[in-house]
């Protein structure tokens, strides 16, 4: 079964819940360190195979962060209150996509109840979710989860959240339930990096 809409399109839209649930309950409380549940992400270099072959490294100065991408993403820029979300996805065929957002907070906010109230909207009744861990990624309180949602979109999305002080940036991998790419999707994720400044 396909996926009823563009897979660059559910992308979006799963980004765009994720900064909608960030703009609904903002916390003022100071971050909340996590004990890592997995090792540290080893360096793409050293997961990418032969599955990101013709990927390329994909860098916003503003969103201070580097991640490899299929192709050329599409940016788009939204406003949700006081809070701006700032969004990057690519396609890699019609049922897989790949996205990068950001969105910044006007106070340091507790990492945990963001992503809690990110993952229950994000997830919200009609999908079932099938992981979630918590964990450490480059030093700072992340979570990753997995849900999917049968029916005629019979997809499968897989999102990585990391909370950098006042920035939560969220990385999304969606893909066919039957046709997934774990290999591919942790090279993503391994992919990313943030700026030092």
């Amino acid at each position: 079964m396909k996926i009823t809409k563009p897979a660059l399109v559910l992308v979006g839209l799963l980004l765009l819940t994720a900064v909608s649930a960030c703009d609904k309950k903002p916390e003022t409380a100071p971050v909340q360190k996590t004990e890592p549940a997995s090792a540290e992400p080893k360096p793409a270099a050293e997961k990418a195979g032969p599955m990101l072959d013709g990927w390329k490294k994909f860098s916003s100065t503003q969103g201070s962060f580097s991640v490899l991408l299929p192709n050329d993403p599409k940016e788009s820029d939204q406003q949700f209150g006081k809070l701006a979300m700032h969004g990057f996805a690519a396609q890699k065929n019609p049922q897989s996509g790949f996205g990068v957002s950001y969105c910044d907070f006007p106070k340091t906010a507790d990492a945990k109840k963001v992503y809690d109230e990110v993952q229950t909207i994000t997830v919200g009744k009609e999908a079932k979710l099938v992981s979630q861990k918590d964990l450490t990624f480059e030093n700072y309180p992340a979570r990753e989860f997995e849900f999917n949602r049968g029916g005629k979109a019979n997809y499968t999305a897989h999102t990585l959240m990391i909370m950098v002080g006042q920035r939560l940036y969220t990385l999304a991998v969606i893909s066919l339930t039957a046709d997934q790419h774990p290999d591919e999707r942790d090279a993503f994720f391994n992919s990313f990096s943030v700026s030092k400044n």
